[in-house]
């Protein structure tokens, strides 16, 4: 009899090692051995832009930098992402008007596939900062990022929508314009951060009613008000609504991932079946379909959006007929290898 795999969350092992950097550009012994000097730092000029999403040949990590616009007075990250184990790496962090960093910044690594590793500047000056991924003094991914002096101010309405583009238009814009695709660094930087949200030790009972908790949470979710929007503000109502019940939950979370990040998303209306054949499913739901009543702005739209993804979704859209092509989910063959 076929067996259905259906996949929620993906991610490494729970837990976390808290690596405090050591100094990079030279390192001394103390028992008289010769010093030695890391190789020379990378240019800024040879870094990619953070807002460049492909990455560079020969990176062994992609690069991603939180939030969407780096601005005084909130913190900046970076979180790298990488296919196979980078061993002992380290985040560089050099602030602006600097050569390169004197030390790593604090490292918290987590295991993979995919591996992951983020470093944060609490207070960051104004100006352009270079990252780089580092192991024994070599880099293995850079970027570049310019941090804003000031938030520019934004009338309700005419802020940037996650898709890139200036504001919602009121005709077949739909919710949000996907302005990347979903490809294996994206859906790395999915899992990585499904794991960052949900991390904890493995003696530890963890559990949020409702989601929210986790969402509204700074130190656990990387995308905290990542738009700028007040999207995740705790105690605000412009915050979204995150209650999903146990079927909702992966469309909520991939929802909400693709919406940051403007990547495509979509779902279908599916009924519940009979008992004599299983769920089918209608025409798919899309970021881009025109949801009657929405707002214009933002993040009214994606309330809206949410509201409709909650009455769409149910138990019965994972219990499709596994032949059938119009569904959300596809089977995948178990063997013991």
């Amino acid at each position: 009899m076929p067996t259905r795999l259906l996949i929620v969350l993906v991610g490494g092992a729970l837990g976390a090692t808290l690596v405090t950097g050591v100094p990079v550009v030279t390192v001394v012994t103390v028992l008289g051995v010769a010093h030695a000097k890391s190789k020379a730092p990378p240019s800024a000029a040879t870094c990619p832009d953070a807002r460049q999403a492909e990455p560079r040949p020969g990176d062994a990590a992609q690069l991603w930098i939180l939030p969407r616009t780096p601005v005084v007075g909130r913190p900046l990250r970076a979180f790298a992402v990488a296919e196979e184990a980078q061993g002992a790496a380290e985040l560089m962090i050099t602030p602006p008007g600097e050569r390169r960093a004197r030390s790593p910044a604090p490292t918290l690594r987590r295991g993979g596939a995919p591996w992951s590793y983020l470093a944060s500047v609490t207070s960051p000056q104004p100006g352009r900062y270079t990252i780089e991924l580092v192991r024994d003094g070599k880099s293995l991914s850079c970027r570049t990022v310019d941090v804003a002096a000031r938030e520019v101010a934004a009338t309700q309405g005419h802020r940037p929508a996650p898709g890139g583009t200036a504001s919602r238009s009121g005709t077949g814009a739909g919710t949000w314009v996907a302005s990347r695709a979903w490809d294996r660094a994206t859906e790395n930087f999915y899992s990585a951060w499904i794991e960052s949200l949900f991390d904890a030790p493995v003696a530890e009972t963890l559990g949020f009613r409702p989601l929210a908790q986790a969402l509204r949470d700074p130190e656990r979710n990387l995308f905290h008000d990542y738009l700028g929007l007040g999207e995740d503000a705790a105690k605000a109502n412009s915050a979204l609504t995150a209650a999903p019940d146990c079927a909702d939950l992966p469309y909520f979370l991939r929802a909400y991932f693709s919406w940051k990040m403007g990547l495509p998303f979509g779902l279908r209306d599916c009924d519940r079946g009979t008992d004599a054949r299983p769920p089918r499913c209608g025409e798919l739901v899309t970021n881009e379909t025109v949801v009657a009543g929405a707002p214009k702005e933002p993040l009214g739209a994606m309330k809206k959006f949410l509201r409709l993804l909650a009455n769409k979704v149910h138990s019965g859209s994972g219990r499709t007929a596994l032949g059938d092509e119009n569904t959300d989910y596809y089977p995948v063959k178990l063997t013991r290898d």
